[in-house]
């Protein structure tokens, strides 16, 4: 059993890939926190070059191996494995579940990075795969839901299921 830490430097929504990676973890048995004292591992999230850049281990134990993921440090994706799990909404005691329904996008404006990490878009998983059944509410990542392959699919799941959704991106019309 090893003991894990969490560590999201930013963002005001959870972090959707620590989040299945304490999943992974939790269900292999191992302790996962935000503020474990001793960890075997620490996980370190950031998703902004501002926030990464101000990161300097602060208060790592220099005995855990230490894992940096996100875009600023790097353009490692989780693996499929872990990618697929539900997100572990207990650690961040959320009331509302996230996730993509597809990654991507139909466009290529200058400023944005998309394109160069995620590619065209292509589906993701359906909502109904990362939708915990006692949240009410539900946070979409798509960066253009509506141009999602399956997003008929998705809108009928949300429905049926009476659900709160909140769209982070843009919607094609």
């Amino acid at each position: 059993m090893q003991h894990v830490k969490i560590l999201q430097l930013d963002g005001n929504l959870m972090n959707l890939a620590l989040s299945k990676l304490a999943r992974y973890h939790v269900e292999r048995g191992d302790t996962v926190s935000f503020h474990e004292p001793n960890p075997d591992l620490v996980y370190v999230g950031a998703i902004f070059d501002w926030t990464a850049k101000r990161f300097k281990g602060q208060g790592m134990l220099t005995k855990a191996k230490i894992i940096r993921g996100g875009p600023p440090f790097s353009d490692e994706r989780l693996s499929p494995e872990i990618d697929a799990l539900m997100p572990y909404y207990p650690l961040w005691g959320v009331d509302y579940s996230l996730g993509y329904t597809s990654r991507g996008c139909i466009r290529a404006c200058d400023f944005c990075i998309v394109p160069r990490i995620e590619g065209g878009i292509r589906n993701d998983q359906p909502v109904s795969q990362f939708h915990d059944p006692s949240h009410k509410k539900v946070i979409l990542l798509d960066n253009n839901f509506l141009a999602s392959p399956r997003w008929k699919e998705n809108c009928d799941y949300i429905k049926d299921q009476a659900l709160q959704v909140c769209f982070c991106q843009g919607l094609d019309i």
